[in-house]
């Protein structure tokens, strides 16, 4: 079951329009599917792949929604997923939220890399994973993206990390006390700077993270690529299409306001990295640095072979059971009676 396509097997869906919609949406692409929109400068094959938004079952009723559908059998155990609406300061964000058969206080959030959504490929097979292991998995769409409200032009570091400590929240709220953090790429960047100020997390794993994010643009779209977003609020079609993307520059100066690697000191969760060699986004030089400025356990496990989507097989096998592997090693799994829900 090992496979670097989604796996839809444990969706119990009716048969309708929307139904077929949903399975067309995870159908096989010519190129691999990512978890961010970088297409690397043009140096990678991958394509950005966004399952069209008319292929979700979202409706929205007062400040959240929950949908609880049956899920069949997966590894030969059956789980519940629950469709959330969540109002946050910043807007609503749009979550799913999957439980193993039994009531646990463990659950890992999952977050989602630049230009993509809570549906990539990393969160639906992490969920494949650590659902049968006895936790619980939340993945959700930053604002602008995915199903959450707000304009993608509009997003800052910011608005993201206030995001992502009210999912943490809402998370407590349910009943949930052993929690871990996976973020990858954009996502890893949130999931430094929230592990951070939360030493109360089990664990936190981080797939080609991205601690200095400011440099990483200047490096993919070159001085007159900043000059020219400066100018216009857009950026290079780093999806793979012709025409620009609209992005305010306020998000250039929104991230040099943090600065990962200080943070990173504060972190005592145990913290995985794994990481590609052939990375064409982030430079060796931010992984090693991040590596070496965190204050608690540390595992850095690099893929020779692995580019920044990790878009040949094995390494996205490798990449998703390492991570699997070090919330299981980390974040106590017991069962309980039953787990109060708001």
């Amino acid at each position: 079951m090992d496979t670097d396509r989604p796996i839809i097997s444990f969706f119990c869906l009716p048969l309708s329009l929307k139904a077929v919609k949903f399975f067309r949406a995870f159908r096989p692409s010519t190129h691999h599917e990512n978890d961010e929109g970088f297409s690397g400068n043009g140096r990678g094959k991958e394509q950005f792949y966004l399952p069209p938004a008319a292929s979700r079952f979202t409706i929205f009723c007062a400040n959240q929604l929950t949908i609880t559908t049956p899920v069949v059998q997966n590894f030969f155990m059956e789980a519940r997923q629950t469709t959330l609406s969540l109002e946050h300061p910043y807007g609503q964000t749009s979550a799913i939220l999957t439980e193993p058969p039994e009531d646990t206080t463990s659950a890992v959030i999952l977050c989602h890399g630049f230009l993509s959504n809570k549906d990539s490929r990393t969160n639906i097979r992490l969920t494949e994973l650590l659902t049968p292991k006895g936790f619980s998995t939340l993945r959700f769409d930053w604002f602008g993206m995915g199903d959450s409200s707000g304009r993608f032009a509009d997003i800052t570091v910011t608005a993201c990390l206030a995001q992502l400590e009210s999912l943490l929240q809402d998370m407590n709220n349910r009943g949930y006390r052993d929690i871990g953090l996976i973020g990858g790429s954009f996502g890893g960047l949130l999931a430094i700077l929230v592990a951070a100020d939360h030493p109360e997390l089990f664990a936190l794993g981080l797939k080609c993270p991205v601690p200095n994010f400011p440099e990483m643009l200047e490096l993919e779209f070159g001085q007159d690529g900043i000059t020219e977003w400066k100018r216009t609020n857009t950026i290079p079609n780093v999806t793979g299409g012709q025409d620009p993307i609209a992005l305010n520059f306020e998000f250039y100066h929104d991230c040099h306001q943090f600065n990962a690697y200080a943070q990173a000191k504060k972190i005592t969760s145990p913290c995985l990295i794994v990481h590609g060699e052939k990375d064409e986004l982030v430079p060796l030089h931010q992984i090693q640095r991040l590596a070496e400025n965190l204050a608690g356990e540390k595992k850095l496990h690099f893929l020779p072979e692995a580019n920044h989507h990790f878009g040949r097989p094995e390494d996205f096998r490798t990449m998703s059971l390492t991570l699997t592997d070090w919330m299981v090693a980390h974040v106590p799994t017991t069962p309980i009676a039953s787990r109060a829900t708001p």
